[in-house]
């Protein structure tokens, strides 16, 4: 079996792999970039919109 076998379903299969990884990632980072704010804004009263 090749190490880079560039099949064009090995091509897509990859590709929606990667896509799926960088998806949760930047929902992650989203995510702690709120939750960040929001304790921030939070510590200094009142809740406000960010």
């Amino acid at each position: 079996m090749q190490i880079f076998n560039w099949d064009n379903e090995n091509d897509v299969f990859v590709a929606t792999i990667a896509s799926l990884v960088m998806f949760r990632l930047t929902i992650k980072v989203i995510a702690v970039g709120m939750s960040f704010k929001q304790t921030a804004l939070g510590s200094q009263g009142g809740d406000k919109m960010w």
